[in-house]
């Protein structure tokens, strides 16, 4: 594996080294504009894209206006390798390279550390959040184990606003949009000097849809979606040398499935799965009802689903440079999450099974960092991270269509009652430094110490549902008085993992504006505890911390004068102890030996002019287990592909502007992604999985050339593929539910900016 790195890393270089030279000879400095240059802060100091040695993508805030991104989800379709699953609009679980776990429980941790303005977001219902005044998002790829740290195995997504700044005067822009489905949505920033030193930037939001989708049984249409998010901060500066910024942000996001079932059974509570349990198939589910072939349309006779999930959170960072060579930055931040749900289980005309959710949790954390300052031989970044974390989650599940004694075998309907307390408290210590070994030579060297505590309180109950219907909400206060069995599984433990993780990186710039860089980088998840333990003490588990190893070579080139960037990364994982969900029947959460992942990605952008763009990113991603046989079930899955994991995904944008006649501009602008069959259980089976989707988009913008006004006019989905998004693995009990798509949508939208 080194030798063939070694000879990839010696051809990428000659390639790259000839191209540039052949680009010097061609055109002439002043020919083009050239592809933009971002600047990113992915290794917590301000560098250009491509100065840092690290695979990720940036999208600008103009450029996810540009694509009509509303939420943390539409980012996938602009980045190879990123995969967003979920079974509603509110709620997000993520793959990156193939990592991830999938889980929907309130104490799920992702493979994918998600960061707001540097903060960690632990809350895995706090994802999933409107794409409100950003700056610019950065996806970093791959391990990132050193100044991230926590629960980045698979990479990190960070979220960069748009900041307050004294120097600019009163500045501002607002945009309102309605497309189909009767969606409305509006959204404002505006930013004010309040003197010389001080500015103060606020943003809000407000999305509204009603539901694409046909509910055959109450004759409705549904879900509907309301979301609201807003942001504030203001920066000041008391001192020359010292920087201040107070933020608060927060949202409230209302959705509610639906989810599409598909019948399992050979005949009515047959309990034999049959052999075609797919839409084709058109076999019966647990009560003998076989749903449409239609995916826009679902069969549910619940009025009153709902996913409501709220956020808030605050943040104070302090920025101290006590001399020319050293920065101290402090980063004090509160967030506070909350979920509320009611969901159908089986999502069918009878009232088999319906769940009521309630999360909370409150996160306080304190990062401080200090860090050298210029352009020295070497550089550094020491720092430390403490975080303490409160979960307090209640679950209740109806079984009232399965008839009596589902559970114990006695007279009654019947439920169960989860009730669980989730206290995390974690510190890490980190430090990387930057050698300058020769002209165009670094070597980044960075190590992690991380200490993770979680302590868990968890009792199951079984419930007496006799009198109860489909409008009873399992509240706390309800279960209390209708305890069946009480105490059938109980959990009371804490553990503590420790981990050290790092990276070193060698980076060498041949000639200009052509970087080759090869990284050695580990990363770490700690350990957890079965939210999901719902029929009994054989599904409590304590699964270990998730270890992955990564061997990267990676190029970054400008070529052509800047307009052509090319950049690439070919990559081996090794993962041990994988945390893997198993939805079914029962939820399971249980390590797998090992799994690898080898792939690679390429993205592309040309610019020959100001006129036009083109950008093409694919990447390729051969993720499966080595060795996995579960515990709690006894099936094998070693070899089978890790789910979420498509062996292919590609995106690609163009556009073209020119000036008219009688002043302004129009551009036109068409966007695509494709990913292949998508599995979304560990089985690896075709029932559960989704063929190759292919998306089309595109937009007209007329703006009136003095950057005040401009229109569009857009289409998503332009061929109306409808598709499997996420999969539930139900068979057992006589249906498998699915997340579908949205269809096709036309839309226009205004923006006046000052």
């Amino acid at each position: 594996m080194i030798r063939r790195l070694h000879i990839l890393f010696a051809s990428v270089s000659a390639l790259a080294c000839a191209g540039t030279a052949f680009a010097q000879d061609l055109l002439d400095g002043d020919a083009a504009m050239g592809v933009e240059e971002i600047v990113v802060t992915a290794q917590k100091r301000s560098e250009n894209l491509q100065d840092v040695p690290i695979t990720l993508t940036a999208l600008t805030g103009d450029a996810l206006k540009a694509r009509a991104a509303l939420t943390t989800f539409d980012i996938a379709q602009s980045t190879t390798s990123l995969v967003f699953a979920g079974a509603s609009s509110t709620m997000a679980t993520v793959y990156m390279r193939g990592l991830g776990d999938g889980s929907f429980n309130a104490n799920a941790v992702p493979s994918v550390g998600f960061y707001l303005d540097d903060v960690y977001i632990g809350s895995s219902f706090g994802l999933n959040q409107m794409l409100l005044d950003l700056d610019r998002v950065e996806v970093l790829k791959g391990p990132q184990g050193t100044l991230h740290g926590r629960n980045t195995t698979g990479g990190a997504i960070r979220f960069i606003s748009r900041k307050a700044d004294p120097r600019q005067p009163l500045n501002g822009e607002f945009r309102v949009t309605g497309a189909s489905f009767g969606r409305v949505d509006g959204e404002g920033a505006m930013g004010a000097p309040l003197s010389e030193t001080t500015a103060i930037r606020v943003a809000a939001a407000y999305h509204r849809q009603d539901g694409p989708f046909r509910n055959t049984v109450l004759d409705v249409n549904g879900p509907r979606e309301r979301f609201f998010a807003y942001r504030g901060s203001i920066v000041s500066q008391p001192a020359p040398n010292l920087d201040v910024q107070l933020s608060v942000h927060g949202s409230n996001n209302k959705g509610a499935g639906p989810l599409k079932e598909v019948g399992t059974f050979t005949a009515p509570f047959s309990f034999t799965v049959c052999a075609n349990p797919t839409l084709a198939g058109q076999c019966p589910d647990t009560t003998g009802f076989v749903p449409s072939r239609n995916l826009r349309e679902y069969h549910s006779e619940t009025r009153d689903t709902h996913d409501d999930v709220r956020n808030f959170g605050a943040n104070l960072t302090l920025g101290w440079e006590p001399g020319d060579s050293i920065g101290i930055t402090s980063i004090s931040a509160y967030e506070h999450n909350r979920r509320n749900t009611r969901a159908e289980i089986d999502w069918s005309p009878e009232d088999l099974s319906l769940n009521d959710f309630l999360s909370r949790s409150r996160q306080f954390s304190q990062e401080v960092r200090v860090a050298s300052i210029g352009e020295h031989p070497v550089s550094w970044t020491v720092g430390g991270y403490y975080s303490d974390e409160r979960l307090t989650s209640q679950s209740g599940y109806s079984f009232r269509g399965f008839g009596p004694g589902f559970l114990t075998f006695g007279p009654n309907l019947e439920g169960v009652y989860q009730d669980y307390t989730q206290k995390t408290t974690s510190l890490a210590a980190f430090g990387e430094v930057y050698w300058t070994l020769a002209r165009g030579l670094k070597l980044t060297t960075g190590l992690r110490y991380s200490r993770e505590r979680k302590a868990i309180d968890l009792s199951l109950d079984y419930l007496n549902l006799d009198g109860s219907t489909g409008a009873t909400a399992i509240t706390p206060g309800y279960a209390a008085g209708h305890i069946l069995v009480a105490d059938v599984a109980t959990q009371n433990e804490a553990r503590t993992w420790e981990n050290l993780s790092g990276r070193v990186t060698l980076d060498y710039d041949p000639v200009e504006r052509v970087k080759l860089f090869l990284t050695l980088s580990r990363g770490f998840r700690a350990g957890g505890y079965n939210g999901g333990v719902l029929f009994g003490p054989d599904e409590i588990a304590v699964v270990d911390p998730e270890r992955v190893t990564s061997v990267e070579l990676g190029w970054k080139t400008d070529l052509f004068d800047r307009t052509l960037r090319f950049n690439g990364a070919l990559y081996h994982t090794k993962v041990k102890n994988q945390q893997v969900f198993v939805p079914g029947v029962v939820l399971l959460l249980e390590n797998a030996a090992t799994a690898r992942v080898n792939g690679g990605e390429v993205s592309l952008t040309w610019k020959p002019d100001r006129a036009f763009l083109l950008d093409f990113g694919a990447a390729y991603t051969d993720a499966k287990f080595l060795s996995y046989r579960s515990n709690m079930i006894g099936a094998d899955y070693t070899g089978n592909r890790l789910p979420n994991a498509p062996r292919w995904t590609l995106n690609g944008l163009a556009s073209y502007g020119f000036a008219l006649d009688g002043g302004g501009k129009l551009t036109a602008q068409a966007d695509a992604s494709y990913k292949s069959r998508t599995y979304f259980s560990v089985a690896q089976d075709r029932a559960i999985s989704e063929s190759g989707v292919f998306l089309l988009n595109a937009r007209l913008t007329f703006d009136t050339g003095d950057g005040r006004w401009s229109f569009s006019a857009f289409a998503k989905n332009i061929f109306d593929k409808l598709y499997f998004k996420d999969g539930f693995d139900q068979s057992s009990l006589g249906f498998n539910t699915f997340a579908v798509s949205e269809p096709r949508l036309f839309g226009v939208s205004a923006q006046y900016s000052f």
